[in-house]
């Protein structure tokens, strides 16, 4: 396998088929995972704990966002090597459960790249 030693974009992974969660009883026999849907945009990070590159789902600058260098050293567990994390950033702002504007939230889901 190859290793990641710099910035490339990989195209983050997206369900192919939604099921409506009327239906979820038939497929699930108690081992299956779900997750809920959020509604903002995808976003993936690329960092070596110093750089960081922060990307939408076509491969181009998120715009209107901004990690600051406390906030990378919050997320990074690497030692130097190259990360991608995927997540969705919350700016559609939508309310939560007690009607609150539930909004520019970061909300990481995935590791796709560990240590290069």
């Amino acid at each position: 396998m190859p290793k990641y030693t710099n910035y490339r974009y990989i195209y983050p992974p997206r369900p192919r088929n939604a099921i409506h969660d009327s239906e979820l009883d038939s497929w699930d026999n108690g081992s299956l995972v779900g997750q809920v849907k959020l509604n903002g945009s995808n976003i993936s990070i690329y960092t070596n704990g110093t750089k960081h590159i922060v990307m939408n789902r076509h491969g181009q600058r998120l715009t209107n966002f901004q990690l600051t260098d406390n906030e990378i050293k919050d997320i990074y567990r690497g030692t130097g090597e190259w990360i991608v994390i995927n997540g969705e950033y919350l700016n559609k702002n939508k309310y939560n459960e007690n009607k609150k504007v539930f909004n520019h939230k970061l909300i990481i889901f995935d590791i796709l790249v560990y240590n290069n």
